[in-house]
């Protein structure tokens, strides 16, 4: 359901590059975000859903990378009331956030799923 309302809170932010715009956008990235990772934790718990391959330290990798952008885009919320244009360009630390935490984790940016 929240994935079907991507296309207005894109329309609205394409056309109106306003803090109310990037608001609704960034809140549903977030929304997007927070489901996906509440999907993916139920799907764990039921051992039947997930591959016996997936390891725990790539299901901790994910619960990480899910979180990146529920951190940037809610930073970026704050920031869109201070300056719209600032708030968008602030959605690139997307990609230095994961390199992070891969970084951190000392790995590639490759699947854990063991072969």
């Amino acid at each position: 359901m929240v994935t079907g309302l991507l296309p207005f809170s894109t329309s609205l932010l394409s056309g109106h590059l306003s803090p109310l715009a990037v608001t609704l956008y960034a809140g549903n990235i977030m929304a997007i975000s927070a489901i996906a990772w509440l999907s993916w934790s139920h799907a764990r718990r039921q051992p039947e859903l997930v591959s016996a391959l997936l390891t725990a330290t790539a299901q901790r990798e994910d619960d990480r990378r899910t979180f990146v952008p529920i951190l940037v885009f809610g930073m970026s919320i704050a920031l869109a009331w201070w300056s719209p244009k600032w708030a968008a360009t602030s959605w690139l630390l997307l990609l230095p956030g994961n390199r992070f935490l891969c970084w951190l984790e000392r790995r590639p940016v490759v699947s854990r799923i063991q072969r």
